[in-house]
């Protein structure tokens, strides 16, 4: 497996997080060889910064791609300050070559660290949203 961009590992992790932050998520898109993974770090104000973003490569019928996608997803952070994030919720795009095994990654894993399952919008005629306007899920 190879490992491009910046990885938690090899990042201090107390100059990861900025200190504004109130919320971290992590979203990973699935490749025939591979993931890009993005962590987001969220302020009051909606401010997102994205601190770490990356890259595993690999052989998508081994365990080591997978493994590595399980490090970022496990992976907690520390800010300058000491504060400790997980993520609140991280999203698995599912759809290409290997949606099956995608699928049952998040069935596997969706209690760890929130794991959610998307789609993107490739291969379809008619586009439609993925998420409806966040006003619906507001309590009344």
């Amino acid at each position: 497996m190879n490992e491009e961009n910046v990885s938690a590992e090899g990042t201090s992790e107390r100059t990861i997080i900025p200190r504004e932050t109130v919320a971290v998520t992590i979203g990973a898109d699935s490749q025939s060889d591979g993931f890009y993974y993005l962590l987001a770090c969220w302020g009051r104000k909606m401010e997102c910064w994205l601190p770490l973003t990356g890259r595993f490569v690999g052989d998508m019928r081994s365990h080591e791609v997978w493994d590595a996608l399980s490090g970022v997803l496990g992976t907690e952070w520390l800010d300058r300050d000491g504060n400790l994030y997980r993520p609140v919720c991280a999203a698995l795009d599912i759809q290409g070559d290997h949606y099956p095994e995608c699928l049952e990654y998040v069935r596997a894993h969706r209690f760890k660290g929130r794991l959610h399952a998307v789609r993107g919008y490739g291969g379809t005629k008619r586009r439609q949203p993925l998420v409806r306007d966040p006003s619906e899920y507001l309590r009344r």
